[in-house]
């Protein structure tokens, strides 16, 4: 099988992935970026149902 060339184009599901990576915080201390005032995600599920809701988000606007 061959491998699909990519164009160099970064894709929207790419983007999104990589801000939802931005704000992730698993592991790390909820209180030390309250002071900070930060927020994020702080749990695999929560990342999970962000980048479902993302993607259907991507859909519905390809769509319209």
């Amino acid at each position: 099988m061959s491998k699909k060339v990519r164009s160099g184009k970064k894709t929207i599901v790419y983007e999104v992935k990589c801000a939802i990576n931005s704000i992730d915080y698993i592991g790390q201390s909820k209180h030390a970026f309250r002071v900070q005032g930060i927020k994020g995600i702080h749990s695999y599920k929560q990342k999970k149902t962000t980048f479902s809701d993302c993607q259907n988000f991507m859909k519905w606007v390809r769509k319209h």
